[in-house]
């Protein structure tokens, strides 16, 4: 489901596997930024990560940031059931303060944002997502 968000990619502040703080500023800014707000134990969550992993050559230039309020053993293990994890292009992170749902406005799993390279958001999803709408967002078949 669609609907209507803010402009830009909203400051943020989460944790990488190694307990390092990792920002909205840490990421690549020629790239594409789909984030995916996610929790293992999600059916939806399961489907959408299925699909993304299977159809990842297909994404132009993406950065993928995957977060979860989940242990980091969980997130891992999760990631690697669906060969995402160790991908150059995917990041993994820990919202271990509960914070996404401030930074964000949704509190929804899965929910998933897509921003271009410039940080302005295209498109901004509460749960399941098909991965053919994000891939047409993207790879800039179907931008605002």
């Amino acid at each position: 489901m669609e609907e209507a968000h803010f402009e830009t990619i909203p400051h943020f502040l989460f944790y990488d596997e190694d307990g390092k703080e990792v920002n909205q500023l840490d990421f690549e800014n020629d790239y594409t930024k789909v984030l995916v707000y996610f929790n293992s134990t999600c059916s939806l969550c399961e489907e959408e990560f299925h699909a993304i992993s299977k159809s990842i050559a297909k994404f132009k230039d993406t950065q993928f940031i995957f977060i979860s309020t989940e242990k980091f053993e969980d997130i891992i293990d999760f990631a690697s059931i669906h060969q995402l994890h160790d991908r150059k292009n995917v990041v993994f992170l820990q919202d271990r303060d509960f914070k996404f749902s401030t930074y964000f406005k949704y509190d929804v799993v899965p929910s998933t944002f897509v921003y271009n390279a410039d940080g302005q958001i295209l498109k901004a999803y509460k749960g399941f997502t098909p991965v053919k709408e994000i891939i047409l967002t993207v790879n800039g078949d179907d931008r605002r």
